[in-house]
């Protein structure tokens, strides 16, 4: 199965866009656009969520398509939106009676600002989102893919 890079590269290929292209449209500069391309884990660290809604739109795929060789995990998909996805945060700390601190420390990311305002979000990795997701036991490409077509619905109003 095809990695998240090759996935990326296939598509780009097939969109007949460049590299060039893909980087001004996103507003990569080009070398970070071709690391993104050439090094596997520059698509779970380098791109924000908005940049990868971008590159999705552009190529006409989806996230599940980009990342479907990391599998499903299996979880609930419980969120729908960034703003579920809050909320879902804020029961957990709730009902697990953790800080803020104490969840930040164990995702390993700072969210006291998404917790404010969820749209916040947008400027995650995917792998604050993979990390989050994981503390709230609920599947990240799920998520993701909600967002995504989301956002594509929002798009066509």
């Amino acid at each position: 199965m095809p990695t998240p890079r090759e996935q990326l590269v296939a598509a780009r290929i097939q969109s007949g866009l460049s590299p060039n292209d893909m980087a001004a449209a996103i507003g990569l500069n080009a070398p970070a656009y071709c690391d993104l391309e050439a090094i596997e884990s520059e698509i779970f660290m380098l791109i924000s969520l908005a940049e990868l809604r971008k590159i999705c739109a552009m190529l006409r795929i989806t996230p599940r398509d980009v990342f479907s060789d990391c599998g499903s995990t299996k979880l609930p998909t419980k969120p729908h939106n960034f703003a579920a996805l809050a909320d879902e945060l804020r029961e957990h700390l709730h009902h697990q009676r953790l800080s803020l601190d104490e969840f930040e420390e164990a995702a390993g990311w700072e969210v006291g600002t998404f917790l404010e305002n969820p749209r916040a979000a947008d400027t995650w990795s995917i792998d604050c989102l993979r990390d989050v997701c994981r503390e709230l036991a609920v599947d990240w490409l799920g998520v993701l893919s909600d967002i995504q077509q989301q956002s594509a619905v929002s798009h066509q109003c």
